[in-house]
C-alpha cells in the first residue's frame, strides 16, 4: 500500500489564548491492484493558555471513502 498524507496546524504560543486550527488530507493506493481511497479531517477550537492548567476545547470532523460495489476499483479507506 502507498499512502500520501498532508497535514497542517496553527496553534497559539504558550503565553497567549487563541484559536487552534488543524487540517489533514490523505490518499491511499496500491501497486498490486486498482485502489484509490481518500480521507480528510478538519479541527477547530480555542486554547486557554493563560490559565494555570492550559486547557483547550476543540471539535474535529473527519470523513473517509467507502467502497462502491458497482465499480471494479477498491475505494474503501484502510486504517494503517
Amino acid at each position: 500500500m502507498r499512502a500520501l498524507h498532508l497535514r497542517g496546524a496553527f496553534t497559539p504560543t504558550a503565553a497567549h489564548d487563541g484559536p487552534i486550527v488543524k487540517a489533514e488530507w490523505a490518499r491511499q493506493s496500491n501497486a498490486n491492484f486498482d485502489m484509490a481511497a481518500s480521507g480528510w479531517s478538519a479541527e477547530g477550537g480555542w486554547s486557554f493558555s493563560t490559565t494555570a492548567w492550559r486547557p483547550s476545547v476543540t471539535y474535529r470532523y473527519s470523513r473517509t471513502t467507502g467502497d462502491d460495489p458497482g465499480t471494479s476499483r477498491y475505494e474503501r479507506w484502510d486504517l494503517l
